[in-house]
């Protein structure tokens, strides 16, 4: 049994019916790649179970403490069934990419069973409509709760359920005496657990204050020393709202290579700030069209993993964040990804000089019933959708896997994520790969974005004014250089 973090506990008190706390991958595979050219139900449900050793949380389900006195603990559920998690369905007609996404969409939006380890598989057929794939493809939808699980997580965990080869060796799982699960502990037993927690919380509340206050004089310093920007504020947007408890999924698919010579545009810019000014052209296009767009730039809060060691099976989140103007007030693209660069240099100083364990201190500060209290008063925070925003979306970019996968013997071809709404948070953009593609996802408030078509067409538009810079017919070095 194991206590969760602060970090992976605000994730739970965060989840509601309308906003639940839920990461995803929707992968797509060819499956004239396995044996026989075809992929049964049941070979699909075999991998699965032969890798559940290879991380806790498959079979771990939450154990709450009583009047919530500490912190949630993942415990081995004793009626656990793999058959109960995966899940078999096929697209209506006519099984076009607009139907996967509504269908995504759709299976996204309900929120997890939290008396059931947090995660969830549905595999999809009747693709042959969407457009580009080898005929038989199927698709998987993953859903995993996000109080166990991180973007790098997710990479990590989602490549222990493939292998590098067609035909794979089963992963040998450790012996277990099939008696050895226990039945869950009893209240009177959580709450006993909970005591030396409960007795060191003034302690812990007050080394939480003293690692932010360091955290926040030691950013102070470094902007006035080094004239480094505060964070920007972010604008009122119909993004920022109370969101509605349905969602909308889309995604455009482009060449990593693309991206690649479009950061050399603007000298030490990354892919990351490419993606983030094309989030940013595009919300500046869908803004415009419906008369919204805010003079102010729109604000980005990005996530950023302080994982210390490579990436392996560890549960829960390792995360800090930084927040980046976007440059919807700049028409000019060139200009945008330069103020870009700018604004992500600045804003990952001041999130590496605050520290990784800023968001595991911002919850140390009061006790787990406090914070489950705040959390979940006023049902799901509604009074976040009344306030100025600190960001107006999220974008978080997430490296893809340069090899070849296989799940049950069948080829991925395509890798797309989903990602999480609140109250006041309604657009998400998930930068996701997989070898030689890039694809920018966005996940929304259906109320806030009915049309995520026309908004995929923003994306497209966005990318294109990039695109075209770099294939200027004059041969012209389109590079930025910085302004003392």
């Amino acid at each position: 049994m194991r206590r969760i973090s602060n970090t992976d506990a605000s994730f739970f008190y965060a989840d509601t019916q309308r906003t639940p706390s839920v990461v995803g991958g929707l992968m797509i595979y060819d499956q004239s790649t396995a044996g026989r050219g075809k992929v049964r139900f049941k070979e699909i449900l075999s991998w699965i179970e032969d890798r559940l050793h290879l991380w806790g949380p498959f079979t771990q389900r939450l154990v709450r403490v009583p009047f919530d006195l500490d912190l949630p603990y993942l415990a081995e559920d004793p009626n656990f069934d793999v058959e109960f998690h995966v899940r078999h369905l096929s697209l209506p007609k006519p099984g076009d990419w607009r139907q996967l996404c509504i269908l995504a969409s759709r299976l996204y939006s309900r929120p997890l069973d939290m008396n059931r380890p947090l995660w969830e598989v549905n595999v999809i057929e009747g693709l042959d409509k969407v457009e580009g794939l080898p005929k038989g493809s199927f698709a998987v939808l993953v859903k995993l709760h996000h109080m166990v699980v991180d973007g790098m997580g997710t990479v990590s965990l989602l490549q222990a359920l493939h292998s590098d080869t067609k035909v794979a060796t089963p992963p040998r799982a450790p012996v277990r005496d099939t008696g050895s699960v226990k039945p869950l502990p009893g209240d009177m037993t959580m709450i006993t657990k909970s005591l030396p927690s409960l007795a060191r919380q003034p302690l812990t509340t007050a080394q939480s204050a003293l690692s932010l206050v360091r955290g926040e004089l030691k950013a102070r310093r470094l902007k006035s020393e080094n004239n480094v920007a505060s964070a920007p504020s972010a604008p009122m947007t119909r993004f920022n709202k109370e969101v509605s408890p349905y969602r909308v999924f889309e995604a455009v698919d482009f060449k990593l290579d693309d991206f690649r010579h479009i950061k050399k545009l603007v000298e030490r810019a990354s892919v990351n700030d490419v993606a983030i000014a094309v989030c940013g052209g595009a919300m500046r296009r869908y803004l415009a069209a419906t008369n919204e767009l805010p003079d102010e730039s729109l604000v980005a809060m990005c996530p950023i993993s302080v994982r210390t060691g490579p990436a392996g099976m560890e549960a829960g989140n390792q995360i800090t964040d930084m927040t980046v103007a976007m440059g919807t007030d700049i028409a000019d693209p060139l200009q945008r990804l330069q103020a870009v660069k700018m604004r992500t240099d600045d804003a990952k100083q001041l999130a590496q000089t605050r520290g990784s364990e800023m968001l595991e201190s911002v919850m140390g500060l009061v006790s787990p019933a406090t914070a489950s209290w705040f959390f979940r008063s006023a049902e799901g925070m509604k009074w976040i959708s009344r306030i100025k925003p600190v960001c107006n979306t999220f974008v978080s970019n997430v490296p893809g896997i340069p090899h070849d996968m296989y799940f049950s013997g069948a080829k991925l071809v395509r890798s797309y994520g989903l990602a999480p709404l609140g109250d006041g948070m309604g657009i998400f953009h998930a930068i996701t790969g997989y070898q030689d593609q890039l694809s920018v996802c966005v996940t929304a408030d259906r109320e806030m974005l009915p049309d995520p078509s026309f908004y995929a067409e923003c994306v497209q538009a966005s990318f294109e004014e990039y695109k075209a810079l770099v294939e200027d017919d004059d041969g012209e070095d389109q590079t930025v250089v910085y302004l003392e």
